[in-house]
């Protein structure tokens, strides 16, 4: 039977300036299984304009089989992002 799991974790940032428009970050997740199905959100936590769009979603494995999860969030709004939480869901067996 598969399991369904959630975690999440968040940004905020250090100034006032925050995540501009057309700027992103690259992101590292782990651990994930090789037979795991992922979905990952990006939610600003307020703000009028504010839209994030997950992309470059990726699966490395290194030589001993350990897996990771690299993605970016970018700011694809109008005004910049303060702060805001990724969404992490996956289905096991």
């Amino acid at each position: 039977m598969a399991n369904v799991w959630h975690w999440y974790g968040s940004w905020v940032s250090g100034d006032e300036t925050g995540l501009l428009p057309g700027d992103h970050h690259d992101w590292i997740a782990t651990p994930i299984n090789f037979t795991d199905t992922v979905s990952i959100t990006a939610t600003p936590i307020s703000g009028d304009g504010n839209i994030l769009e997950v992309s470059d979603l990726r699966i490395q494995a290194d030589a001993t089989n350990n897996r990771q999860i690299l993605f970016r969030v970018t700011n694809v709004g109008s005004s910049p992002i303060l702060a805001y939480a990724n969404g992490y869901g996956y289905i096991t067996e």
